[in-house]
């Protein structure tokens, strides 16, 4: 499938569980993990205190973080790497990773912005 197909069944998703279930944060997630395979309940449980921007609040756009929270879990560090016992590798990994990841969610902030979801 296509990069741009797989972003056009994420979002169809997304914008139907969103209207059927509410919870963006969660909603955003849950499309993200089912179209590459990683639904993980733990990780959609994680995701309940970002709807409505962080507790409800309003303040950071939880369908902008459970897609960052997808994002870590396609690519961000797991427990093996964070442990490394060769200090000199994990430090080496975990910029690598975080440098990968803040592209990535840099990219994804932008389409939010683009599409007025959050402001700039």
């Amino acid at each position: 499938m296509s990069d741009k197909k797989l972003l056009e069944e994420i979002e169809k998703r997304a914008f139907t569980y969103s209207q059927e279930y509410k919870a963006c944060s969660q909603c955003t997630l849950l499309a993200i993990q089912e179209v590459f395979g990683l639904t993980n309940d733990d990780v959609l449980k994680a995701a309940t205190g970002f709807a409505g921007g962080i507790g409800r609040t309003g303040s950071v756009c939880g369908a902008l973080s459970g897609g960052v929270m997808a994002l870590g879990l396609l690519y961000g560090r797991d427990g093996e790497t964070i442990k490394h016992p060769d200090n000199e590798v994990r430090s080496r990994r975990r910029e690598e990773i975080e440098e990968r990841l803040g592209t990535l969610i840099k990219k994804l902030r932008s389409k939010f912005e683009e599409e007025e979801i959050i402001s700039r």
